[in-house]
């Protein structure tokens, strides 16, 4: 049995930093205890080099990566460097992932610039021209000849279709789809000079002179200085056309001298009639009609002049800014009503404004059976024209064929309410269209065509008149 020596632990001789007390311990119990402090010391020493080794090798690894994604290099090498740098237990203390390869894009390749060769000049190309052989210069002369055509045809067809479209807001309202309203003005004028004899006494006086001045003038193009100049010189019972078309609709306007005063009539088959037009209910129809062409008496000069000098300034905007801010500049009273039947219609029934604005003002103007002339003429030229282009194929359109087809259907309501039969030159092309199209129209136009009968009523201005 082993002795057991107790003392006192103090500062002096043991830990030599601190007092542990009045507490005894036996020999062998200090040394033990004193030999797992120095395990535990060692340790800690050990741990906070190991601590400061792997925090080290993260900020390598982690300065290793930002060097490789800045260089844009794969990562895998930065997996393969760090386990070479790690001990096998740092290495397994540290978590590594590989971080995916990254994907390398090649930059986008620019488009190829194509330059045209610079062009001969006419004597280089004459020079290579003569060392051709026969059949080449041949073949090169052919192909021009042909090409030039064909521009013609470009050309030739790019006009038709605009002169197409005044024909069919003049002929065939419904199925009218806008047109320019230059072009409308010229079919018109070019008929008015065919057919002078009808225009011999109509009032204004010279209002076929006025309408052909009215195209002259350029009507897209509004110059107040000019009407100023005209209204200055205009004699009793004159007149003079301005146009009030807006950016969404067309209509006309004229301005008459009566006496000391002017007289304006405003002509309009389209947007606005509902709410600024007149109307009634058609007995023989049961259908609405509008009065077409608004009158307004007793205009002083001063107020006639300085709507003529708004017109140009006026911001071509809505149809309700002619009735509410334009008109009124002229007078404050309200248009008259009259019962004419020649100021009433039913209003247009397709995109046709450009046409039917025009033909009602002349319509107000010309008496019953000088109008129906009149609009005969209108519709043999425009089935005339029609045709023409159809035969040439120069206008290959469904549209176009309906459209003529409907036409030469409105003349045969005319001839048929005058006791005559269509002349025979419109039934073969009436025929021809009919059968070009009758297999490949829709069913429901092959219906609607199906139903045109002649009526003893109406000449077939408008569709839904014209026919039963």
């Amino acid at each position: 049995m082993t002795e057991q020596f107790e003392f006192p632990i103090t500062r002096e001789n043991v830990w030599g930093e601190y007092d542990r007390g009045d507490k005894f311990v036996s020999l062998p119990q200090f040394f033990l205890r004193t030999k797992e402090n120095e395990e535990i010391e060692k340790t800690k020493q050990l741990s906070t080099k190991i601590t400061d080794v792997n925090q080290t090798i993260k900020d390598k690894i982690e300065n290793f990566h930002k060097d490789i994604k800045a260089s844009q290099l794969s990562s895998s090498i930065s997996y393969n460097i760090g386990t070479s740098i790690l001990s096998p237990t740092t290495r397994t203390s540290l978590s590594l992932t590989p971080t995916p390869p990254l994907k390398l894009t090649k930059p986008p390749t620019p488009p190829l610039k194509l330059t045209k060769p610079p062009r001969l000049s006419q004597v280089k190309v004459n020079s290579i021209v003569k060392k051709l052989p026969i059949h080449k210069k041949i073949r090169r002369a052919v192909v021009r000849f042909f090409n030039s055509e064909k521009k013609k045809i470009k050309e030739e067809r790019k006009k038709w279709i605009a002169c197409r479209a005044a024909y069919a807001a003049l002929s065939t309202d419904a199925l009218a789809l806008g047109s320019q309203k230059s072009k409308t003005v010229g079919i018109l004028r070019r008929l008015m000079e065919n057919k002078q004899e009808l225009f011999v006494g109509i009032k204004p006086n010279n209002f076929k002179d006025a309408y052909l001045e009215y195209h002259r003038n350029s009507i897209l193009v509004r110059r107040s200085d000019a009407w100023i100049e005209k209204i200055d010189s205009l004699k009793d019972g004159e007149c003079m056309i301005v146009d009030m078309t807006t950016s969404t609709h067309s209509m006309t306007g004229m301005l008459k001298k009566v006496g000391d005063t002017f007289t304006y009539f405003h002509s309009n088959t389209g947007g606005g009639l509902p709410k600024y037009h007149n109307s009634k209910i058609d007995d023989s129809t049961g259908l609405t009609t509008y009065q077409t062409v608004l009158v307004y008496e007793k205009i002083s000069p001063d107020n006639a002049k300085q709507f003529l000098q708004r017109i140009p300034r006026f911001p071509s905007g809505s149809v309700e800014n002619v009735y509410e801010k334009l008109i009124p500049i002229l007078t404050t009273e309200k248009a008259l009503e009259i019962e004419d039947t020649r100021y009433w219609d039913m209003g247009q029934a397709g995109g046709s404004c450009a046409g039917q604005s025009e033909l009602a003002l002349i319509q107000s103007l010309m008496s019953k059976e000088k109008y129906e002339i009149f609009y005969k003429s209108l519709l043999e030229e425009s089935a005339i024209q029609m045709y023409k282009h159809i035969a040439s194929a120069l206008d290959t359109s469904y549209s176009a064929k309906v459209a003529s087809l409907d036409i030469i259907r409105r003349l045969e309501t005319m001839y048929r309410s005058w006791g005559q039969e269509l002349p025979e030159d419109l039934q073969e092309r009436r025929q021809k269209i009919e059968d070009v199209i009758k297999h490949k129209l829709p069913k429901s136009i092959k219906k609607t065509l199906s139903k045109y009968k002649p009526s003893k009523n109406n000449y077939g201005r408008k569709i839904g008149l014209g026919y039963d």
